[in-house]
């Protein structure tokens, strides 16, 4: 993902995406109901969404205005709604997140022109 950006702001997003990734491999690391789980879960949330931002930043600068503003605007908007509802449990918490991202993932599958997935 780093290599076929095509400015610093999509670089940066892919940077935090990558960060991302290495706390959510250790969510997997750390069993529930531990601090470590709790602070490497929180931040996987918080990179992942730098990292939705600032690919949102870089589809507008490389004129992809459609999956840029989208990402932009969604970076804003998921976490905004996550801390408005009372959630019943953490776990409907960590499920609307990770169908937030997902969201996110599809739109920029279907938005780039390079192929991650050939």
């Amino acid at each position: 993902m780093l290599i076929s950006r095509k400015n610093k702001a999509e670089t940066v997003g892919g940077s935090f995406l990558l960060v991302a990734s290495i706390f959510l491999a250790m969510i997997g690391i750390f069993h529930e109901g531990t601090y470590p789980h709790d602070f490497v879960s929180y931040w996987f949330f918080i990179q992942a969404d730098m990292a939705v931002g600032a690919l949102g930043i870089g589809g507008l600068l490389a004129r992809q205005k459609r999956s840029g503003a989208f990402l932009a605007a969604w970076s804003f908007t998921w976490p905004a709604a996550a801390l408005t509802f009372k959630w019943p449990s953490t776990a409907l918490l960590e499920a609307f997140g990770i169908a937030a991202l997902d969201l996110a993932v599809i739109v920029l599958i279907l938005e780039t022109k390079t192929h991650y997935f050939n």
